[in-house]
């Protein structure tokens, strides 16, 4: 009894059928671009008809030699039905340079080649340093040769033939400076404003960012725009129409109104409002602050549209932030603080019957310039309890004072957010008495204890002088 072949043997007669077939499909491909060298000759292996192995390659050897120099690039291509050789028309090269109005090379210029023998086919690249481009592969036949520049806008040829297309040059048209600055209703420039330059339908619009004093360029094609919209935060978009374009540069300044400001509360974790509340909006040299009112609003620039927000509050833990995204009713709202509970006790671990405590220190667990801070806040305890409520999250040093005691400070305390610290243990020692010494007295110094003697040279022991005899007679 015969045994089956394994899957994939064959035998010789079939693989001599199967180079049979493939000279004789070669020999059709041949004919077929022989027929039109501009088309393309498809060769389909299909599963079933020549299966034998190295067919699919047996058969792209010979119809790469069967086509010798007819054309430049031949493609192998598998699917999901075979394989499939795909031989494309012939190729030559376009080339040229790309001017402006003065004759001056434009480099960077984007250039595309479209070819009217293959539609939808298009060949790009981009001019060189002085303004030259090669593009290569292109199909024979009719094409057209574009270039684009950002400032100077398109210009296309003629239609040329591809394999004489080798000095092509492209001129620009005249183009025209576009400039001014963005300023505000006082005359300030506004740093960083947008401004984009609009066209007509149809004419993709350019947008430039002003420097930091407000000041903006473009070149143009005359006429490519009609307009110029200046926008920047906190103010409303203005447009400026374009007039003529006579001269080689055009001047238009554009002034933004500000924008309305925007308004908001803060409130606490309950939903009351927050008096004396610090809000603060963007960073760096755009931030914006501002306090909360007796009913807890405020206001804050327009500028601050697409900054972050947050809110800061002695007794509160730090808003989170979040994002100014539109003109609605801003409503921040802080997290709950924590406390500190404790005892005061005497070295015999006896309650301290009257204490008071003060926050000698704290340190935030969000830094923030301005933020107010509980800081030397005092209160006066009884029966050796304490506790602190409404505690910003941060580190805390407190301080005790008893009559009769050595003030005491505590360890430092980290309070988190809506955390409670307990079991706070502080003892208070008794101060030494110092009686008081009694003062001593130096005796003074009688008046009048020197004499004129002395004040002479003589001694104070020598009998003094007897007086002088008076004058006889």
């Amino acid at each position: 009894m015969p045994q089956p072949k394994p899957f994939g043997a064959r035998s010789r007669a079939g693989d001599a059928r199967a180079e049979q077939g493939a000279s004789r499909i070669g020999a059709a491909v041949v004919a077929v671009i022989s027929t039109s060298i501009l088309g393309s000759a498809m060769l389909l292996a299909r599963p079933g008809h020549a299966t034998s192995d190295g067919f699919v390659n047996r058969a792209w050897g010979r119809l790469q030699k069967s086509l010798g120099s007819a054309t430049r690039s031949v493609a192998l291509v598998p699917d999901s039905q075979g394989s499939m050789a795909k031989a494309m028309a012939a190729r030559t090269i376009v080339s040229g340079r790309i001017f402006d109005a003065e004759g001056n090379a434009v480099a960077g210029s984007a250039v595309r080649v479209r070819s009217d023998a293959q539609p939808g086919w298009d060949w790009v690249a981009s001019s060189g340093s002085d303004g030259s481009f090669r593009v290569e592969g292109v199909t024979l036949g009719k094409v057209h040769v574009e270039a684009h520049d950002i400032d100077a806008g398109s210009v296309e040829s003629a239609v040329l033939e591809a394999d004489q297309a080798r000095q092509v040059v492209l001129v620009f048209g005249r183009t025209v400076e576009v400039a001014g600055a963005v300023l505000d209703e006082r005359g300030a420039p506004v740093a960083r404003a947008t401004v984009k330059y609009a066209g007509r339908l149809g004419t993709p619009d350019r947008i430039v960012v002003a420097d930091e004093d407000g000041r903006f360029t473009l070149r143009s094609a005359p006429r490519r725009f009609e307009r110029i919209i200046g926008w920047a935060p906190g103010f409303e978009a203005t447009a400026v129409q374009l007039g003529d374009f006579a001269g080689a540069a055009v001047r238009h300044d554009v002034r933004l109104r500000a924008s309305r400001p925007l308004t908001g509360s803060v409130v606490a974790p309950s939903g009351e409002p927050v008096a004396f509340a610090r809000v603060s909006a963007c960073a760096g040299h755009d931030i914006e602050v501002a306090t909360t009112d007796a009913s807890g609003a405020f206001e804050l620039p327009a500028t601050v549209v697409g900054c972050w927000i947050t809110a800061h509050h002695a007794r509160f833990a730090a808003a989170r932030q979040t994002r100014i995204g539109d003109r609605r009713e801003i409503v921040v709202r802080l997290g709950a603080g924590g406390a500190i509970e404790g005892r005061a006790v005497d070295e015999r671990g006896k309650p301290v019957g009257l204490f008071s405590v003060t926050i000698a220190s704290f340190e935030p667990e969000e830094s923030a310039s301005g933020m107010p801070t509980r800081a030397g806040e005092m209160g006066e305890h009884l029966r050796g309890a304490f506790r602190l409520d409404d505690l910003a999250p941060g580190t805390y040093v407190l301080r005790l004072k008893a009559e009769g005691k050595v003030d005491t400070d505590s360890p430092p305390i980290e309070v988190g957010k809506n955390r409670v610290v307990r079991g706070a243990r502080l003892v208070l020692t008794a101060a030494e008495v110092v009686e008081d010494a009694p003062l001593e007295i130096e005796p003074e110094t009688a008046e009048g204890t020197e004499t004129a003697s002395k004040s002479t040279g003589e001694s104070a022991d020598q009998p003094a002088a007897p007086e002088a005899a008076q004058a006889s007679e």
